[in-house]
């Protein structure tokens, strides 16, 4: 999952959001957990064909690196739809490095 999450700080991209429009470097996002999660399949099928992706447990690696989500995470209105809240972008950035110890992204 890090390799994967590492690449997406990178690119400075994640994946579709609700924010009509979504600018990772300016704002926190909310994402749909299930594009999130099929994102990170899509990715992983790559290496292993018969990976299975859990969004729960995604969700919980997620965390450590300053993601939010469940009950609490739901869009106002009629839907009430659940999303994921990522960090803005460099603050995403500076958790990563922070926890692998190492500063990817000197850039920020």
């Amino acid at each position: 999952m890090k390799l994967w999450y590492h690449d997406r700080l990178r690119d400075g991209e994640l994946i579709e959001t609700f924010d009509d429009s979504p600018a990772w470097a300016d704002q926190p996002l909310h994402v749909q957990p299930s594009a999130i999660t099929k994102a990170y399949a899509d990715w992983m099928q790559r290496l292993n064909p018969r990976a299975v992706v859990s969004y729960r447990a995604l969700l919980t690696e997620l965390k450590e690196f300053g993601w939010d989500g469940g009950d609490h995470c739901r869009e106002p209105g009629g839907t009430r739809a659940r999303y994921w809240l990522v960090p803005r972008l460099r603050d995403a950035r500076a958790i990563f490095s922070k926890k692998i110890g190492i500063d990817m992204f000197p850039e920020d």
